[in-house]
């Protein structure tokens, strides 16, 4: 298999190389290569990597992925706030909390009642 990812998505090229050498255990190859699929950034990361490798391997994984549930909903909106005050302060005029309408189910407010709805 192989993923893609744009040179400059360093956090993107971190993740993937985490959960491809700690989830799937593989090993990959990085190279840079130029792709058709994207004429505005053309030149990309590639990681290539095996996914047999982990079931060889007859491990049980550290990590479980699932489908996500309503109990979730909490930690949900507790790290989407704690990254929009991290936003807000290297731009406050663009993610400046508006408290006291955003307060209303919960205190999750408006998102809480939000990711209710698509769960």
């Amino acid at each position: 298999m192989e993923v893609s990812v744009i040179p400059n998505n360093k956090s993107a090229l971190k993740f993937l190389e985490k959960v491809i050498s700690e989830f799937i255990w593989a090993s990959f190859n990085k190279k840079i290569k130029d792709v058709t699929y994207d004429e505005h950034c053309p030149r990309r990361i590639i990681l290539e990597f095996d996914t047999q490798n982990s079931i060889h391997k007859n491990t049980v994984p550290q990590f479980v992925v699932r489908t996500s549930q309503l109990s979730d909903i909490e930690a949900m909106v507790s790290l989407s706030k704690a990254k929009r005050k991290l936003y807000e302060k290297a731009q406050p005029q663009f993610w400046r909390y508006a408290e006291k309408k955003a307060i209303t189910h919960k205190e999750g407010g408006l998102q809480n009642c939000w990711k209710t709805k698509i769960m």
